[in-house]
């Protein structure tokens, strides 16, 4: 368990600052997601916990554990949790995903406050957290990026990193770039000059030498083709309620892009992400009677095509910078794998642990932080025991009498051992 100094408030002087941490732990993997059920919770199962704790103050209040979370000096705890992380997880060569989410529910009740963020960093592979850095507010989550980094970015670690496109900046790829670590950043409007060129290439492109090889590959499939000076990959599957086209291409000839060659000389590719998105229409049996979707999707390549007027679909197309040579499958399953923080993370966070609906404001950087323990707890717990890929699942064996004491006694208190 992680050594946090106890500042000794003299308000809080009976109870010892690491126990009270292991409780809101437990409690959070015994299913009680704010600070009020988990002081109702450990006060019915104080026999238990002092098995392993001696708690001789008995169990704190919930005000005393909100003044114990706010009088805790988030950086340092921040910095204690990725030594923690470093500790079980080998950092060479992992996929970094970097992405701020708001606590809304703790912002001030003021309809000028903006709700506060924090910023975190994900293995895409394990999907375990190895970083979070609190931040005021979206709009500078771009300024504590950098902040971030001077954390994770080392030479020694050979990390490849991808934000969203908030993050895509100079000086950051110039940052990642010299501590020779690889990034892999999304080229948007609000980089207008690099994303117009990288789009007006591959428009190039598609129209000249992928004319003949335009068509959709079968469902559930991919086609790659590699030409000369660039290489193509394209995907059709079903998503939920969608069908989803994904055109993906790379190019290492940096003189197609004199613009980006210029500004970010250490920029050695540029690719290219279309995706193409036609929502499933179904009848009043629940019937799936969307239009052919190859042919829909055949026409809708054609980049001056619109959609027909029955069909519901979106187009997107969207730059990507790198600064290392992969090919265009490992820059596919790179950005594909963005999206894990999102959906391995964020919604956990909201759905499983609601983090959205937490009140506590003045703690809350360092109560974000706790469930990020709990959150990696769990995933440790499923990648070890091999459990399916359901977090909520994983969560209840914790929460099953049967299971309750072993598991949080093994991941609690007896030390988790290192995946390397």
């Amino acid at each position: 368990m992680m050594q946090v100094k106890d500042p000794r408030s003299p308000r809080i002087k009976k109870h010892s600052y690491r126990e009270m941490l292991c409780v809101l732990i437990c409690g959070f993997l015994a299913g009680k997601m704010n600070v009020h059920k988990i002081c109702t919770w450990a006060q019915g199962h104080l026999p238990f916990l002092r098995k392993n704790l001696r708690l001789t103050g008995g169990i704190a209040s919930e005000a005393t554990f909100s003044r114990m979370l706010a009088s805790i000096d988030e950086y340092e705890l921040a910095e204690l949790f990725m030594t923690w992380v470093a500790e079980i997880l080998r950092l060479k060569g992992i996929h970094v995903v970097i992405d701020g989410k708001a606590l809304r529910a703790a912002a001030e009740k003021n309809e000028n406050k903006k709700p506060p963020y924090v910023l975190n960093a994900l293995d895409a592979a394990t999907k375990l957290v190895i970083a979070q850095l609190p931040i005021m507010d979206k709009s500078c989550e771009k300024s504590r990026i950098p902040d971030l980094l001077s954390y994770l970015c080392d030479s020694s670690t050979d990390e490849t990193f991808t934000i969203d496109a908030i993050g895509t900046d100079d000086e950051i790829m110039r940052k990642i770039n010299e501590n020779g670590c690889s990034f892999v950043f999304t080229l948007k409007k609000n980089n207008p000059a690099k994303y117009e060129e990288a789009i007006d290439v591959f428009r190039d492109f598609i129209r000249e030498e992928d004319k003949k090889k335009r068509n959709p590959p079968s469902l559930g499939e991919e086609r790659v083709d590699i030409y000369d000076d660039y290489q193509s990959m394209i995907t059709l599957e079903r998503n939920r309620d969608r069908y989803e086209c994904r055109i993906y291409k790379v190019c290492y000839d940096m003189n197609l892009f004199s613009n980006i060659q210029t500004v970010c000389p250490y920029v050695v590719g540029v690719g290219y992400v279309r995706r193409i998105r036609i929502k499933i229409q179904k009848n009043k049996f629940g019937e799936d009677i969307t239009p052919p979707i190859r042919e829909t999707i055949q026409k809708l390549l054609d980049t001056e095509h619109q959609p027909d007027d029955d069909v519901d679909a979106s187009d997107q197309e969207i730059g990507i910078a790198l600064n290392r040579v992969m090919t265009v499958q490992e820059m596919a399953h790179t950005i594909r794998d963005h999206w894990r923080i999102e959906n391995s993370l964020h919604y956990v966070l909201d759905m499983d642990m609601l983090e959205d609906k937490s009140t506590n404001r003045k703690g809350k950087n360092n109560l974000a932080l706790i469930r990020k323990i709990v959150y990696n707890i769990v995933r440790l717990s499923m990648l070890e025991e091999g459990l399916s890929d359901s977090f909520t699942d994983a969560l209840d064996t914790f929460n099953d009498p049967e299971h309750r004491y072993r598991k949080i006694c093994r991941y609690v208190f007896s030390g988790i051992p290192s995946l390397y």
